[in-house]
Formats: C-alpha cells, structure tokens, sequence
C-alpha cells in the first residue's frame, strides 16, 4: 500500500476536524472561527506549522482551505459571506472517519455525483 503523503494526512486531520466544529456548532460557522477552533484543538508538529516565506501563509491552513474546495464540490461543505456551513451529505459522511471520509469525497468528486441542489441540502 502506497504511503500517504504528508499533505494528505494534514488534510485529513483537519477536514475531518472542520466538518465536527460544524457539526458541533449547529451546522454552521465563521471560517475564521473554524480555524481558530482547529488551531486551539489540534496540535500540529514544525512540518504543519511551518510559514511559507513567500505568502506568509502556515503550511496546514494552506492545505485546509485548498481541500475545502473540494469538500464544496463533493456537496460536503458551503461556505456563503464568510460562512461554513456543513450539508446533510457531509455530516453522513462525516460518520466514515477522517481517512475514508476524504476518500469518498475525492470519488465523488471525479465522479460528478453532484448538483446545485445538493450542495444547497444545508443541515
């Protein structure tokens, strides 16, 4: 079985991270208060927490907001005005675990399962 990357294991951990605070808080929250909460509740090693000199950037926040992309596009996670919203398919598939819940969104998402509708299908 081929390694995982480190970039693949960051966005594991704070994917599946993002999709709880949500679901924790009602289904919804500012982004900033969802970084804020994973940077108060997970503890990242030098590697994730270094800053990129060119952007300024910390290398987990940068990884988080690239795969949230893809969490929108898998029907998982809506962001509107600032807010982070998790849908009712993100919180099914939140029940997989960090590992198998990023798996399914990537298959989604190359399979093109989704539509407006659904990532409209707000808890």
């Amino acid at each position: 079985m081929k390694e995982k990357s480190r970039s693949r294991q960051i966005a594991e951990k704070t994917i599946y991270a993002t999709l709880k605070i949500l679901k924790d808080n009602g289904g919804s929250l500012r982004g900033k208060s969802v970084v804020d909460k994973i940077r108060d509740t997970i503890t990242f090693d030098d590697y994730e927490k270094h800053i990129y000199e060119k952007t300024g950037y910390v290398r987990w926040e940068s990884i988080l907001h690239f795969y949230t992309i893809d969490c929108m596009k898998a029907g998982y996670l809506l962001k509107e005005n600032g807010i982070w919203y998790l849908t009712k398919e993100g919180e099914k598939a939140l029940s997989l675990g960090p590992e198998k819940y990023l798996n399914l969104q990537l298959k989604n998402i190359e399979s093109g399962v989704l539509n407006n509708q659904m990532r409209r299908n707000i808890l």
